[in-house]
């Protein structure tokens, strides 16, 4: 058998502690605002994906910080950005153009938009997150 042992650790109290501050000192309207431009590039390329008959379809895609829309485990200052069809209207059946029906053959838009866009999106939330941090440490 192996000998027990023990052993402590210290300075996660300030590491918590800092890490607190600095999350408060980043306001989150402007975690919004990163979040908002690299939707955005996602959110075009879906209107340039999307199958256009009349248009409407293509009119509704939208970002949003919809406070409806809240994923499990986000807290009060957790930020989270939407995109996708608008509520009600043309946005209903946005889903039949993308999964397709018995009737009518997929035409994806929505996923092929994150596939193509998706790395990009991501590098604009690092480097917009970085500078807030580095913003915020100062």
């Amino acid at each position: 058998m192996g000998k027990a042992g023990s052993f402590s650790t210290t300075g996660f109290r300030q590491l918590d502690r800092k890490l607190t501050r600095l999350a408060n000192a980043t306001p989150r309207r402007k975690v919004d605002g990163v979040l908002r431009v690299a939707a955005n590039v996602v959110a075009t390329e879906q209107r340039r994906l999307i199958p256009v008959d009349t248009g409407r379809h293509r009119r509704t895609i939208t970002v949003t910080n919809s406070p409806g829309f809240v994923l499990d485990g986000m807290g009060p200052r957790d930020v989270s950005i939407f995109i996708g069809p608008r509520r009600g209207g043309a946005g209903s059946t946005m889903h039949l153009l993308e999964w397709g029906t018995s009737h009518s053959a997929p035409q994806p838009f929505a996923r092929p938009a994150v596939d193509a866009k998706g790395a990009e999106a991501i590098g604009i939330v690092a480097a917009g997150l970085a500078a807030l941090v580095r913003e915020a440490a100062q």
